[in-house]
């Protein structure tokens, strides 16, 4: 004759059991895609950072040159102004993707370093043009790695 008891038992271990295995499998998984997320978040956090540093790096070149009375060979000249363009355009292109990749306060601080960036044009000389750019990109730089801190909960 068939125990019920053990029966009801056996079947409440197994619902137990399946209920357990399914909790832990979509915990796993909801761990998963949040830390692929956040990897993702992270390399976004650190392309735009090394966007602005290249923006950065070509004032750098041309600041120290002009300090030191000398031009910047022609080769390098043209090897960074190809390299701060696309970094403008990796700029661009996150504020485009906007919070997808990267929090709204990012986006509104590489929105309002492109306001910065603009003011390079109403300099009264080259050296003055430079060091807008410089400070602009410097700023935004400090801002974004304070900005990526607090979205990545890193420190």
């Amino acid at each position: 004759m068939i125990d019920i008891q053990a029966l009801t038992g056996l079947a409440s271990s197994a619902f137990v059991g399946l209920i357990g295995a399914w909790a832990g499998v979509w915990f796993s998984l909801k761990r998963y895609r949040n830390e692929k997320w956040w990897e993702k978040k992270t390399s976004a956090y650190e392309s735009i950072i090394e966007a602005l540093h290249k923006i950065k790096r070509l004032r750098t070149h041309h600041l120290e040159a002009a300090e030191t009375y000398r031009e910047v060979p022609e080769e390098t000249a043209r090897r960074l102004r190809l390299e701060s363009n696309l970094a403008l355009e990796e700029i661009q292109r996150s504020i485009d993707i906007g919070a997808l990749r990267v929090s709204t306060e990012a986006v509104q601080r590489l929105k309002q370093f492109q306001s910065d960036l603009v003011k390079e044009n109403g300099a009264r000389d080259w050296y003055s043009h430079l060091e807008i750019g410089y400070e602009a990109a410097e700023s935004c730089i400090k801002d974004l790695i304070s900005i990526a801190k607090k979205d990545l909960k890193i420190d």
